[in-house]
């Protein structure tokens, strides 16, 4: 969170063990690590989006772009 924002970035893992998170990526901006999760499991990522427009109509955020 940055003042009263929320900041949301994607960041690829290394998995082991099927939980055990072993290394982390620096962060991938949003709509590109929405893209490559598409491609990996575009159900999750729809669900993703549907989250972040839930959180939108009920006035708990927005998207903005980062430059």
């Amino acid at each position: 969170m940055i003042g009263s924002d929320w900041i949301i970035a994607f960041s690829k893992a290394t998995v082991e063990n099927q939980i055990d998170v072993t290394d982390l990526s620096e962060p991938i901006p949003t709509g590109k690590g929405l893209n490559l999760l598409g491609f990996e499991c575009p159900i999750v990522a729809n669900q993703i989006l549907d989250y972040f427009s839930e959180l939108f109509k009920k006035g708990k955020g927005e998207w903005k772009m980062i430059k």
